[in-house]
């Protein structure tokens, strides 16, 4: 499975870009301390994310889209998110610290994702 990462310049345009508010929260928002976009990508290619069981799963093998920027402070940027937007999938926000890095922001543009039904 390829995850299509889409990068973007602000990190204020990732829910607008992903079309956060017509998802009905099935969506994962994620970030890392990181200066590269190249170590960004690898990143995602081997992401691995805990669903409400606690089960993981590939973020490739779930999303087909990852809209990605780079952030002075990526807990600061995660929480706009989430605030604007909602948890989507997580059970809580991120444990990041303070301080740059990238923030991606993971959808299915195929339907319902898995994470997603499992929840229901």
């Amino acid at each position: 499975d390829v995850l299509h990462v889409h990068k973007r310049a602000d990190w204020n345009d990732l829910g607008r870009a992903a079309d956060l508010a017509g998802r009905d929260g099935d969506f994962w928002v994620t970030c890392w301390g990181s200066t590269s976009y190249s170590r960004c990508e690898d990143t995602l290619a081997c992401a691995r994310l805990n669903d409400v069981n606690g089960q993981g799963v590939m973020a490739a093998e779930t999303f087909t889209d990852a809209y990605v920027a780079e952030a002075a402070d990526i807990k600061a940027a995660t929480n706009a998110i989430f605030d604007a937007y909602g948890l989507g999938l997580r059970k809580k926000r991120v444990n990041s610290p303070a301080g740059p890095g990238w923030l991606a922001v993971l959808v299915s543009n195929v339907g319902e994702t898995q994470l997603s039904r499992r929840m229901r």
